[in-house]
């Protein structure tokens, strides 16, 4: 294994054991310090209910809730955080099954790992790895898992493999504008608002090709390019440039932009489906 992947593993471990650590220590200081405080209040005559057993279970239950979302939160938080320093080994290093076979290494060891933070990470590496259908298992599979996140991947899939035969489009669209909507009006920074613009820009790439509106991809295509974009975004602009040309019949500027994502020499899907795509505007 190259060894910047094995020092980098050495350091995810080293901090998804801390982030483990703090996770449960809050989690039991909210949980004992919450205890504490009930019994503190319920000698108080103010707050003589406290003593009602019913009421206490209550309030224990409610302790206990929250100090597992705690928990639940301040893990995936943290863990999402540490698994972005491992993109490299799919952004620059171009080697997506390595990186899956680290997620799945530690999904297998450690069921723990399956949380909304493991499995976006998964899938992301997923689109550039393995097939549609492998795609569409995994995400029927850990949906409802990987919640109501700005991460609109999994929806994206469902509007290709749905939108071939052109049913549903529109209601998969609305669904995640409206997502895309509620977390633009909670944004609080400009980055997370451009973030969001940027998603919609692929929201509007896909449903567009599933339209057949080329010219319109090519319009939006043109404004991703201005945004700030990965090496793998760039690979996907070229090849979504290189379907909309060859559907336009404009096949010297669809070879082009298809030599350019196989040019890009990993064993990504794009690559794969540009090298069928370049045989039929072979001449």
């Amino acid at each position: 294994m190259n060894e910047r992947i094995e020092n980098a593993l050495k350091v995810f471990r080293y901090k998804r054991t801390n982030i483990k650590a703090v996770s449960w220590g809050l989690a039991i200081l909210l949980l004992v310090g919450g205890i504490f405080l009930l019994n503190a209040l319920s000698e108080l005559e103010r707050f003589k209910v406290l003593q009602n057993p019913y009421v206490t279970f209550g309030l224990y239950l409610v302790l206990l809730v929250g100090a597992a979302a705690l928990f639940t939160y301040y893990n995936d938080f943290k863990l999402r955080k540490a698994l972005a320093e491992l993109d490299f080994i799919v952004d620059e290093l171009k080697d997506p099954q390595t990186y899956l076979s680290i997620l799945d290494g530690f999904g297998r060891f450690d069921k723990r790992m399956v949380t909304p933070a493991y499995l976006h990470a998964k899938l992301r590496a997923m689109m550039y790895a393995s097939s549609d259908r492998e795609i569409q298992e995994f995400v029927n599979k850990f949906e409802d898992v990987m919640g109501d996140s700005l991460n609109i991947e999994s929806a994206l899939f469902r509007i290709k493999s749905y939108g071939e035969k052109r049913q549903n489009v529109d209601s998969f669209e609305a669904i995640i504008t409206k997502k895309l909507d509620k977390a633009y009006a909670k944004a609080k920074t400009n980055a997370i608002r451009a973030s969001i613009d940027h998603q919609r820009k692929w929201l509007d790439v896909q449903t567009m090709v599933v339209r057949l509106k080329f010219n319109e991809v090519l319009k939006v295509l043109e404004l991703l390019q201005e945004d700030e974009c990965t090496p793998l975004e760039s690979v996907r602009i070229n090849y979504y440039k290189g379907l909309a040309y060859a559907r336009l019949g404009h096949n010297k500027q669809a070879r082009e932009a298809f030599t350019q994502v196989i040019h890009e020499g990993n064993t990504t899907r794009f690559v794969h489906d540009a090298k069928g795509e370049y045989e039929k505007v072979r001449n």
